[in-house]
């Protein structure tokens, strides 16, 4: 595959793809440290509906974390929110060499799937994401990777066609979605280099 003439634009997730998630940094932050407390708290984490409802823009900041707070054991919200921001934890080694190489080449856009709360403390904390040409969210689209429409929506919004588009994940369960509505789609996993590398082999 080659040629930037078949490529319009450049996708990519933000966790697990530029930036460090570490959900044990928020439960750490919380004082849960026993390691059978965490892997009880985080399968009611990923079981809580509430969160992808937030993370649509479904559900507000307050009814999110007073169910937070319910599983948590916590009831103050400035720890909560503190603590919730704490599993993104930074940019990746040699995230910033993908804006390097294609910055100026092609848009670069990201797709992710998050909250207003973490999208507001993300932009705030890491000047790496500002070399987004824009930065598409769940929560403003209405819809969260693996669901179709927000690919749709995505490509749309940039005035892209998905086969023109290339795209990347750390969940194969997006990649697939992407490849279903047409992007060229591919997994890696806190693996900027390995971004990086298929990148110019699809690309130059």
């Amino acid at each position: 595959m080659s040629g930037n003439n078949k490529i319009d634009a450049i996708f990519l997730d933000v966790g697990g793809i530029i930036l460090q998630i570490d959900w044990l940094q928020t439960l750490n932050h919380l004082g849960i440290l026993e390691e059978e407390n965490q892997k009880h708290l985080l399968e009611k984490v990923r079981k809580l509906k509430i969160l992808f409802h937030y993370e649509r823009g479904h559900a507000s900041r307050a009814d999110f974390f007073d169910e937070f707070a319910s599983i948590a054991g916590v009831q103050n919200d400035f720890v909560l929110e503190a603590a919730f921001n704490k599993l993104i934890v930074g940019p990746l080694n040699n995230a910033d060499k993908i804006f390097d190489e294609f910055s100026g080449r092609l848009p670069i856009y990201a797709l992710s799937n998050t909250n207003e709360c973490h999208h507001e403390y993300q932009l705030a904390q890491f000047p790496i994401l500002k070399r987004f040409d824009h930065f598409l969210t769940s929560f403003e689209l209405g819809h969260r990777k693996p669901d179709p429409e927000i690919f749709i929506a995505g490509a749309e919004k940039m005035n892209v066609r998905p086969e023109r588009a290339i795209f990347f994940d750390d969940s194969l369960a997006n990649v697939e979605a992407a490849k279903m509505v047409g992007f060229h789609a591919f997994q890696t996993i806190n693996a900027p280099e390995e971004t990086l590398a298929i990148l110019k082999r699809f690309l130059d």
